[in-house]
C-alpha cells in the first residue's frame, strides 16, 4: 500500500526517544496508509504510547480501517476532552473510562479477544468495554493522528511504538503479549 506522511508545512519530525525507539512528532500532521494494518474482526489488538500537547477538544489517536464513509469499518481510539474513547466501525462509540494526561507519555491498548473488547491504560487494570461491539472488517486505510478519509481532529503531540497485531483464538495473554504487562 501507499504510505504517506503529511505535515502542513514540513515533513514529520523525529524526536527524543521513549524507551528505545524514536517517536513521531506530529503536531497537526498525520500518518496514513491506503492499506489497513489488519482486516480481522476478532482476535486483534493495537497499542502505543502517546503524549499530546493538550487533551482538550477532539484528537484522533490511531484508526485501522476506513471509518468515515461507506462502508463504515475498522476500529480505533481517540481523545475527547481528555477522555480516551474507542470507536468501532465509526458507529459504536465506547468510553474506556481512562483519562489522558497532557505532556505525559500515556500507554493505551485496545484488544478484541474472543468477542470481548478490552482497553488497557498505563499499568492499570483492564476495562471491558460495554457491548463488546464487533468491528466490520477493515477494507481500507490505517492512520496515526487522524482518520484516513476525513483528516479532522488532528493530534498535536507525539506517538511511539505504534503496533497492531492479530493472534489465534484463545492465544492472547495480556501479561506477555502487550508492550506493558497488564
Amino acid at each position: 500500500g501507499v504510505v504517506s506522511f503529511n505535515r502542513r508545512q514540513e515533513s514529520v519530525l523525529v524526536v527524543a526517544t521513549h524507551g528505545s525507539t524514536l517517536s513521531m512528532d506530529l503536531n497537526g500532521g498525520y500518518y496514513t496508509s491506503t492499506t489497513p494494518s489488519f482486516s480481522a474482526t476478532d482476535n486483534w489488538g493495537m497499542e502505543f504510547w502517546f503524549k499530546l500537547d493538550s487533551v482538550a477538544g477532539f484528537q484522533w489517536l490511531v484508526y485501522n480501517g476506513k471509518g468515515d464513509g461507506t462502508p463504515q469499518d475498522g476500529a480505533g481510539l481517540y481523545v475527547s476532552g481528555g477522555s480516551i474513547r474507542a470507536l468501532f466501525g465509526y458507529v459504536v462509540d465506547n468510553d474506556t473510562g481512562f483519562t489522558a494526561t497532557a505532556d505525559t507519555w500515556n500507554y493505551i491498548a485496545l484488544v478484541r479477544n474472543g468477542g470481548v473488547n478490552t482497553a488497557y491504560f498505563n499499568n492499570t487494570t483492564a476495562v471491558t468495554l460495554s457491548g463488546s461491539q464487533a468491528n466490520n472488517p477493515a477494507t481500507e486505510g490505517f492512520a496515526i493522528g487522524t482518520q484516513v478519509y476525513n483528516p479532522n481532529g488532528l493530534a498535536n503531540g507525539n506517538f511511539d511504538e505504534v503496533r497492531t497485531f492479530t493472534f489465534g483464538a484463545g492465544q492472547f495473554n495480556a501479561n506477555t503479549d502487550l508492550l506493558i504487562a497488564a
